[in-house]
């Protein structure tokens, strides 16, 4: 009995031992592949992280990011110095349009007859080459039925050009400051003022975005928005606009 019971002993002493050479082996498998799972995670990251930094470029280095396309895009809306102070008659006095903060603006006329309306940028602006050309490129993406279309450039020295396409009917500011009765220019403003003004006088910085954003929707429409009546539906042009909107979001 006794050495039965000896044997007995021994054999689940044996079973112990395996079953925490077992344990051990597993938590050291489990513990491997984690850190294993650890550093490829961490060098993945690593080298994306990595590859966006060198892959970044500044905000305002938009001419050389895009490449050899914008470059010839940019090179060939540039048109000579010389001939653009042919088309202005050398600048002439009699051919400016207007005056800004940011300079003059002329009227000209190229060799092939058209008419161009050219703004000559101030020479205090300290805007470099590359900066000037990023603008550049910006602005011949604007392109819309109811904005002025941008021709090109003219850069030599420290002079900057912009050539746009010349608009018979003149400036905004004849129309806004032109033969208006003060009623009438009412009129006109009370489709501008946002509704908490218009209403109850409440004023604050928003009303001035309320206003801007009427006059962004008309220049996007072509519509005014006094006088802009949807058919049947009697809607402004501000409702209308809503609905556009709102239908377009729902789709």
């Amino acid at each position: 009995m006794f050495s039965l019971s000896m044997w007995g002993m021994g054999h689940l002493d044996e079973l112990h031992g395996k079953s925490s050479n077992t344990r051990t082996v597993v938590i050291a498998v489990v513990a491997g592949v984690s850190l294993v799972l650890l550093l490829v995670t961490s060098v993945i990251v690593f080298m994306r992280r990595k590859r966006k930094t060198h892959g970044r470029l500044p905000e305002n280095l938009v001419y050389e990011d895009e490449g050899i396309e914008e470059i010839s895009t940019a090179e060939s809306l540039q048109y000579s110095f010389g001939i653009i102070r042919e088309a202005t008659d050398d600048f002439f006095e009699n051919n400016k349009l207007g005056e800004g903060g940011f300079g003059l603006v002329y009227k000209g006329k190229l060799q092939n007859g058209q008419e161009i309306a050219v703004k000559r940028l101030s020479r205090d602006s300290g805007q470099g080459e590359l900066e000037f050309k990023n603008e550049v490129l910006l602005l011949a993406r604007l392109q819309h039925g109811n904005l002025v279309r941008l021709l090109g450039f003219s850069l030599e020295g420290s002079e900057r050009l912009l050539i746009y396409e010349f608009v018979q009917n003149a400036s905004l500011d004849q129309f806004i400051f032109g033969n208006l009765t003060r009623l009438d220019i009412m009129k006109v403003c009370s489709g501008y003022m946002a509704p908490e003004y218009a209403m109850h006088g409440q004023f604050s910085v928003k009303s001035d975005v309320f206003s801007f954003g009427v006059l962004v929707l008309e220049i996007l429409t072509g519509h005014k928005n006094h006088s802009f009546q949807n058919g049947v539906m009697m809607e402004d042009l501000l409702s209308h606009g809503t609905d556009v909107f709102v239908n377009n979001i729902s789709r």
